[in-house]
């Protein structure tokens, strides 16, 4: 009932909503970035080459787990705290 009042949903969706967008443009810069600096050495033509997928998992699983992660962690624990004290 918390997360209701507080209005904590529309908070959430729209604070994961930007972190997502924000994610995926760094993904976008870095794949870029890469396929510039070492595309021909891999066999990568660009961003829409199948062949990109490897460096996709690679740099879209390090930055969610080093990067992403604790924003959301500790945005997900705030409203549980609050809603908590609500409660």
């Amino acid at each position: 009932m918390g997360h209701y009042v507080l209005h904590h949903i529309y908070k959430d969706t729209l604070f994961f909503g930007v972190v997502v967008m924000i994610a995926f443009a760094l993904l976008q810069w870095s794949l870029r970035w890469c396929c510039k600096r070492c595309g021909e050495k891999w066999g990568v033509r660009g961003i829409g080459d199948t062949a990109v997928l490897p460096l996709v998992l690679l740099l879209g699983g390090s930055s969610s787990v080093f990067v992403v992660n604790p924003d959301l962690n500790t945005q997900t624990r705030n409203g549980r705290g609050e809603a908590d004290m609500y409660g």
